[in-house]
């Protein structure tokens, strides 16, 4: 029985760590302002993302992404009042 746990939890040190390693590999990455928000919508984790793009000041972005088994992303860019 301990040996199918330890095999169990090898297996899933991978999964649990795939956010520490995705931060490592980014963290030379320049970091943008963004203003972000949660979106309360009935079954999912959504979550907004609005950001000016560095090479088009003239545009913004907004990107809604879900969380749970969805894992929807979406992102359009609009042009900005001026």
């Amino acid at each position: 029985m301990k040996k199918y746990l330890l095999i169990a939890a090898l297996c899933m040190a991978p999964v649990a760590q795939a956010g520490l390693m995705d931060s490592i590999a980014t963290m030379n990455f320049a970091t943008k302002e963004a203003v972000r928000y949660k979106v309360d919508v009935y079954g999912y984790d959504a979550r907004v993302y609005e950001f000016v793009p560095e090479h088009n000041p003239d545009y913004v972005c907004i990107m809604l992404a879900t969380g749970g088994n969805t894992n929807a992303v979406q992102m359009e860019c609009i042009p900005r009042k001026q």
